[in-house]
Order: C-alpha cells, then sequence, then structure tokens
C-alpha cells in the first residue's frame, strides 16, 4: 500500500521511517442460562441442572500504522529509498488504477 500511495502522490520512492501496530481483540463469554428439573418421590428430591453457556463476543481490532517518507527519483536521497514501481511489478500501472493490491488481510 506504500507503494501504492507513493505513486498516487506523484512521488517515484519511499523509505519506511516507522511502524507500529496493536491488537486489542477481545472475546467476552455473554452470561448463560441454569435449567432445572427435578421430582419428588417418598421425600427424596431428585434434581438436574443443565447449564447452557451464552454466546462469545469479539470485540476490538488489529491496526498497523507506518511512517512513509515520499521521494522524487531526482532527490539526493533516492538511492537510498525503495522504488514503487519495482515493489508493485510489471503491472504496476495496472494496480494503480484499482487503487487496491491484495494482501493477507
Amino acid at each position: 500500500m506504500a507503494a501504492l500511495e507513493t505513486l498516487k502522490a506523484g512521488y517515484d520512492r519511499y523509505i519506511i521511517l516507522g511502524a507500529d501496530g496493536q491488537n486489542n481483540v477481545s472475546a467476552s463469554l455473554m452470561p448463560g442460562t441454569f435449567h432445572t428439573t427435578g421430582t419428588v418421590r417418598g421425600g427424596w428430591v431428585n434434581t438436574s441442572t443443565v447449564y447452557t453457556p451464552g454466546p462469545v463476543i469479539y470485540s476490538g481490532s488489529h491496526d498497523q500504522g507506518l511512517v512513509v517518507k515520499m521521494i522524487h527519483d531526482n532527490d539526493p536521497n533516492a538511492a537510498f529509498a525503495i522504488s514503487a514501481r519495482n515493489i508493485l511489478g510489471p503491472k504496476w500501472q495496472e494496480k494503480l488504477k484499482a487503487g487496491a493490491i491484495n494482501t493477507c488481510l
């Protein structure tokens, strides 16, 4: 995505200056239910209780961020930067037109 955004912004190369990620996903078990049945015979009580757990609720997200410095080919630091076109490959123009690339999300 950094390569696409670099080309969209009119630059040729980029350097990743920083990266960060966060996982704040959590799972919460909601309250369940109890169902009790019983019988009475001759002064004796026979009971049976069945517990059915509640649903699990997932919340949160997996987040990531990058700090990207975009550079033109004629910039003195271009030799230290990554070519956006090389990263996207020979069909970079098609990917730029589509506006997204397939990732392993």
